[in-house]
């Protein structure tokens, strides 16, 4: 979850759920 904060806002809100699900995968 720390890393997820980290990157959230250095990605777009389109592929913030892009990796959101990649994120749930993992």
């Amino acid at each position: 979850n720390i890393q997820y904060c980290a990157i959230s806002p250095l990605i777009e809100r389109r592929e913030y759920r892009a990796i959101k699900e990649l994120m749930a995968l993992f």
